[in-house]
């Protein structure tokens, strides 16, 4: 299928999804919420201690929103807001790991299911499993689909079964970062090792201009801050809360104590490191404008690969 009359397709399914009201999600929230308890109930601790530590872990593991005010704009002002509480990657890295220890596909995708049940039905996790399992499909019936085309497929398909993403800024966020990063893959010649650095940052920062100089931090440093940090913050996040399930199983108050440690000196750097980007923009901007801004950029980056492939074939 021709990317323009992908692009057309979006405008048709919310036409669709709002005139039908589908809310295919909706049997499921019983079942989430009740598994989400399970998880949260694992990082609160049996003593009586109002623990950062804790809440951060919730919100990494748990898909739980960050209640720890400074804590939220420290992670917003590095870019990291929306990598650490429940993302695509966290599915993506679970779906690495599993892979690494030879688990069968299908016990993947049903592990990976109950994961997103038990963050919450996260909109960010739903596209990031519906992409694997596009990619799936199209290996077993021997479809080839570019990166931009699968992820372009998997955002539709949510839209199409939930009419309440169209306004969810979550998955707007989610959707859009992936695509940047997936017509980034498209675009890199192979040896330019610099490129795989800067054109990723750079693609990610043209796809998110409206949210930034709408709703969040337009500084350049705040994506790369977000983009050198992500790993090591994430490591650093995974430590924390296998030290707080440890100190839950054997009662051991010294590993809570460690959780604290480690997250207290966190949050020192990470002020220090952003006390140079100013604050976020706060205007009334509709998520409509969103919606255009991207279908207009997905169908620009799509001129773009074409011509880059056509330039490389002729080489």
């Amino acid at each position: 299928m021709s990317w323009p009359i992908m692009v057309l397709l979006l405008p048709f399914v919310l036409f669709l999804s709002i005139q039908f009201e589908i809310h295919m999600l909706e049997p499921l929230k019983p079942i989430s919420a009740s598994l989400h308890g399970i998880c949260l109930n694992w990082f609160t601790p049996t003593d009586t201690n109002n623990r950062p530590a804790n809440d951060l872990s919730r919100s990494f593991i748990c898909g739980q929103k960050v209640t720890q005010t400074q804590q939220k704009i420290a992670l917003q002002k590095s870019g990291l807001y929306h990598a650490i509480v429940v993302s695509g990657g966290h599915f993506l890295f679970l779906e690495s790991a599993l892979k690494w220890l030879a688990w069968p596909r299908w016990l993947r995708f049903i592990l990976l299911g109950i994961y997103y049940l038990m963050t919450g039905l996260q909109a960010p996790g739903l596209r990031c499993l519906m992409q694997l399992g596009l990619v799936s499909v199209a290996k077993n019936r021997g479809l080839r689909f570019s990166g931009p085309s699968l992820c372009f497929y998997s955002g539709l398909l949510c839209l199409a079964i939930s009419a309440d993403l169209w306004t969810s800024l979550s998955f707007w966020l989610s959707f859009s970062v992936s695509l940047a990063l997936c017509f980034s893959q498209e675009l890199l010649p192979q040896k330019a090792l610099t490129l795989q650095i800067v054109l990723p940052m750079l693609l990610i920062y043209i796809f998110l201009i409206p949210f930034n100089f709408s709703k969040g931090y337009p500084h350049p440093l705040n994506l790369i801050l977000g983009m050198v940090l992500l790993y090591p913050f994430c490591l650093a996040l995974l430590v924390s809360a296998g030290l707080m399930l440890l100190g839950q199983l054997f009662t051991a108050p010294a590993l809570f104590h460690a959780t604290d440690i480690l997250n207290l000196n966190l949050f020192i750097l990470l002020d220090e490191w952003t006390t140079i980007i100013p604050g976020k923009n706060n205007l009334d901007l509709s998520i409509f404008y969103f919606w255009i801004y991207l279908l207009i950029m997905m169908s620009l980056f799509h001129v773009f690969t074409l011509q880059f492939r056509r330039g490389t074939a002729h080489e």
